[in-house]
């Protein structure tokens, strides 16, 4: 009988919930799962991740550095064979990625290049993008900057709200994960270099960037209202 390949994974919020869910459907053996605390100030409407592992016994930890060497031990003496993130918070280091033997791997919500960096739900909307994606990549240095070994393309409406394309990714999360984790357990995954020159980057979303401004066309007024 062949062992199921060990998972660390990463994560937080519904899509973290999801991606946990996908790694079980997979046959791997997830060993300890990294979330965050809910905000006490936060409308937490989605699926806890957090809640999911316990439930099966999995361990988890909230708001861990992952800078430290404790931290890192416990990761090392799971011998992963997989590093899984999906909507992480933080740049998991090259000291931890390296700890998987069969790779690290992040999902992403756009068509990577394009909109990489932190909310890019929100950025793809807020420039009018008629497309957002499903994308899985491997981790390396450089925020979502690794080849690809998945991607689905997920229209986007004029008049999809943040809601709504939130929901439309999630719902086409579990077949895209099925497929891609099936993929990199059995060893048919394959990789494709991503076109750096076409990248676009963005950063985390401030309060200030929620500001109208009303001289602006309507249309861009409209795509940041949504």
């Amino acid at each position: 009988m062949t062992l199921a390949p060990c998972a660390i994974v990463f994560g937080y919020g519904g899509f973290g919930e999801a991606g946990l869910a996908a790694v079980e459907r997979a046959g791997c053996r997830v060993a300890r799962v990294f979330t965050h605390a809910d905000a006490p100030d936060e409308d937490c409407w989605w699926r806890s991740m957090a809640a999911r592992a316990a439930a099966v016994g999995v361990p988890v930890e909230l708001d861990a550095d992952l800078r430290a060497a404790a931290v890192q031990a416990r990761i090392a003496a799971a011998a992963p064979a997989f590093l899984f993130s999906f909507f992480y918070r933080q740049l998991i280091p090259n000291a931890v990625l390296g700890l998987a033997t069969r790779g690290a791997y992040n999902f992403h919500s756009s068509l990577l290049p394009r909109f990489r960096g932190r909310a890019p739900l929100n950025w793809q909307l807020v420039h009018g993008a008629d497309a957002a994606g499903l994308t899985l990549h491997r981790m390396a240095i450089g925020a979502d900057a690794g080849g690809i070994v998945a991607q689905q393309r997920v229209p986007i409406g004029p008049d999809d709200d943040a809601k709504a394309l939130f929901d439309r990714l999630l719902d086409r999360l579990h077949p895209f994960l099925d497929d891609a984790l099936a993929a990199l357990r059995d060893g048919r995954a394959v990789e494709t270099a991503q076109a750096h020159a076409d990248a676009t980057a963005f950063p985390g979303r401030r309060p200030g960037d929620g500001r109208i401004r009303w001289e602006l066309p309507a249309r861009r007024i409209h795509d940041l209202v949504r």
